[in-house]
């Protein structure tokens, strides 16, 4: 029997992750942006402060931007090692946030234990302020020969 379905629901496995895709996406060129679950391209400052604002909810909390290592072992090995969502940057917002490209960001939640205490209690954006500025971040390059050796594999 063929269901009447108008708007049938796709999902797709890839990376040991089961995804939800639109069937409007189906004929057209996409990126894949991230292996946790979530598909998001960041475009804009803006993407990148709401998606700090979405992510960054307890002090363990991390947020990995990826921008531009097609590497899928760099990826396999930040995935499983942090347990974070890992989101794709666009070349331009990597210029104008001054990303290298090939390098993975890591953001945290700023807090007293990172010295940020004095921000507790004013009227300050810090999702916008963090993804402006680089506070709370780290900078990520896999080390080539360890993800091509034989310990890794």
């Amino acid at each position: 029997m063929i269901s009447e379905k108008q708007n049938p629901s796709f999902y797709e496995l890839s990376n040991g992750c089961l995804k939800k895709v639109s069937a409007k996406k189906f004929g057209t060129d996409f990126e894949v942006a991230n292996f946790n679950g979530t598909n998001e391209l960041l475009t804009t400052t803006k993407d990148l402060a709401e998606a700090l604002r979405t992510y960054l909810n307890d002090y363990n909390d991390t947020l990995i931007i990826n921008t531009g290592d097609e590497s899928s072992e760099a990826q396999r090995l930040l995935r499983y090692e942090s347990n974070a969502p890992i989101l794709k940057a666009t070349p331009s917002l990597c210029t104008k946030l001054k990303l290298e490209s090939g390098r993975y960001y890591c953001y945290y939640k700023p807090g007293y234990v990172n010295g940020f205490s004095s921000f507790g209690g004013q009227d300050i954006d810090f999702a916008y302020l963090q993804a402006c500025e680089g506070i709370c971040r780290d900078e990520f390059v896999p080390d080539a020969s360890y993800l091509n050796g034989e310990e890794y594999k």
